[in-house]
């Protein structure tokens, strides 16, 4: 299988991409090297030509400094840019969200995926509009990770 992943040179993309490979995948690393800024790029229906599947982990997590505009950019508008072109060429797709969209984890709190979205930041908010975009994509065969933030 050819498999596409945004975000190779981050930290779930440097864990994931060598795992893939030795699974016999094709590993197609997108990441700031190969495709520059992902809010910029422009070219999904090229680099996913060909390609069986995207997992989508590229995003801005957890920084302070970052507005709203450039959260959005990169964490809403690239990922319904990569989900349009994944649609069109019939590839699936890996949303890596976060248990922010669906509100603060809490002690003993278990998220299902029929958790009403919740957000209560800027980068829980990006997400859950993301997803919720992604959702609403005909032809995009979707899944959504949601995972917590490592503890620290």
């Amino acid at each position: 299988m050819r498999i596409a992943v945004t975000g190779a040179a981050g930290f779930v993309g440097r864990a994931l991409c060598p795992v893939l490979a030795a699974r016999g995948h094709q590993v197609v690393a997108l990441d700031r090297s190969a495709i520059g800024d992902v809010a910029r790029f422009a070219d999904w229906p090229r680099v996913l030509a060909g390609v069986d599947a995207v997992v989508h982990l590229a995003a801005l997590a957890h920084r302070r400094g970052i507005g709203e505009e450039r959260l959005r950019a990169v964490n809403v508008e690239a990922s319904v840019a990569i989900g349009r072109a994944a649609a069109a060429a019939g590839v699936r797709m890996l949303f890596m969200s976060s248990v922010k969209a669906v509100g603060e984890e809490t002690a003993g709190a278990a998220f299902g995926e029929s958790a009403a979205l919740a957000p209560q930041d800027a980068y829980g908010l990006a997400k859950a509009e993301a997803e919720q975009a992604l959702l609403a994509l005909r032809g995009l065969a979707l899944t959504i990770l949601r995972p917590p933030r490592p503890r620290r």
